[in-house]
């Protein structure tokens, strides 16, 4: 796991509800905020965020497609 993750990790678990997680995304980069909504999208089982695979595929660097490319070839739901 690299640093950014691991960011986005502590981000996410800092943040206890929803609507927090869609205030603070104002303040991230457009990457923190793709895998943002796919990270909430899998642990919520819903897509309230609109995560988009389209702007994910065309938006983030080869690393973070990776971890939803692995996903979607073996998905789980925590």
């Amino acid at each position: 796991m690299t640093n950014d993750e691991r960011e986005i990790k502590r981000k996410l678990r800092v943040l206890k509800r929803a609507d927090e997680l869609g205030n603070a995304m104002g303040f991230w980069s457009a990457g923190e905020i793709i895998i943002a909504k796919f990270f909430a999208g899998l642990w919520l089982h819903k897509n309230n965020f609109d995560f988009d695979l389209f702007e994910a595929a065309s938006t983030l660097d080869s690393h973070n497609r990776s971890i939803i490319t692995e996903w979607l070839l073996d998905p789980f739901w925590p």
